[in-house]
């Protein structure tokens, strides 16, 4: 009888023992869930960042295109503003003799000109000339710094850079050049009147 009641104490253990092994295996099959379920959100955040990212270099991208394309339309608008402004006024001052407000006569030219300038020489074709500057036009990039000599029809004078309009380098004279460009313009001149009266 004793042995019985050993063999059921027994029997009960290992029923407990069975009972608490399968909440253990429960438990930690409802942890292996939670840690799958806990990856998966993880990738699908993960996920919503790279896309979220991509979308912001995409419009940074987009806005950066933008503002370059501002830039180039703004500088196209500036130039054309200019274009028309010179224009303007070269028509106003020329549109007759009362209204031509140039203080010096420009005379077109057409002719060669060399510039002597620190490392060299550089070619180029007079577009107008007066008194008391010149405006010539060049294949050259760089533009002298400040003074350089201006050689043409055989006169070499000094002469001042001061800017670039609309592709042409523009020089003054000092006053000892502008006696012999005078000189210089007055040959254009009788030049001139010699093909008008033939």
């Amino acid at each position: 009888m004793e042995s019985v009641s050993r063999i059921v104490k027994d029997i009960n253990d290992v029923n407990q023992s069975s009972a608490a092994i399968a909440a253990a295996v429960e438990q930690q099959g409802a942890a292996t869930a939670e840690i799958a379920r806990n990856v998966s959100q993880t990738k699908d955040a993960a996920t919503e960042v790279a896309t979220k990212i991509s979308r912001v270099s995409a419009d940074a991208a987009m806005t950066g295109q933008s503002a370059a394309s501002v830039s180039v339309v703004t500088e196209e608008v500036a130039v054309a503003i200019q274009n028309l402004r010179e224009s303007l006024i070269r028509t106003i001052r020329t549109a007759s003799p009362e209204t031509d407000r140039r203080v010096e006569k420009r005379f077109a030219s057409g002719k060669k000109v060399t510039l002597g300038v620190a490392d060299g020489t550089i070619d180029g074709v007079i577009i107008d000339i007066s008194r008391k500057g010149i405006k010539i036009k060049t294949d050259s990039a760089a533009p002298p710094r400040a003074t350089c000599t201006l050689t043409l029809d055989g006169l070499s004078v000094q002469a001042h850079f001061t800017e670039i309009r609309n592709g042409a380098w523009r020089f003054k004279f000092d006053a000892t050049a502008e006696a012999k460009i005078s000189e210089l313009i007055k040959g254009y001149q009788t030049t001139t009147a010699a093909r008008k009266a033939s």
